[in-house]
């Protein structure tokens, strides 16, 4: 038997303490300095539902489904392009179409905030 679970309502956050900050500005320019791995083609870019998000399609083929993958970070941390290398190899492997879309981070958002963006 499933049971329904309440979500608690959101509720105001505060500033990211100064090093998760710091962790993410350094995530932020590694990926831009080219130190994260990336993807070997194009991920595509797409708003869905008022939401831009990245689509990640398997190579040569069409998908057998899709699925929402949300990014690392425990909902504190990371953004969807740092998962686009693995979000590829999956949609290659599983051929599958990738969807990773962004959601508010926590202690500005705090949960559930993260959850009901996903």
């Amino acid at each position: 038997m499933i049971q329904s679970i309440t979500v608690p309502a959101e509720r105001a956050g505060h500033e990211a303490p100064a090093d998760l900050a710091e962790r993410r500005e350094m995530m932020v320019k590694a990926a831009q300095a080219g130190m994260m791995p990336s993807p070997v083609r194009p991920v595509a870019e797409e708003v869905i539902d008022g939401v831009r998000t990245l689509t990640v399609m398997p190579e040569g083929k069409q998908p057998r489904g899709w699925l929402l993958m949300l990014h690392g970070g425990g909902y504190r941390l990371g953004r969807p392009e740092n998962d686009t290398c693995f979000a590829e190899r999956l949609a290659d492997r599983c051929h599958i179409a990738v969807v990773l879309p962004p959601y508010r981070l926590a202690p500005a958002n705090p949960f559930p905030a993260g959850l009901n963006d996903a």
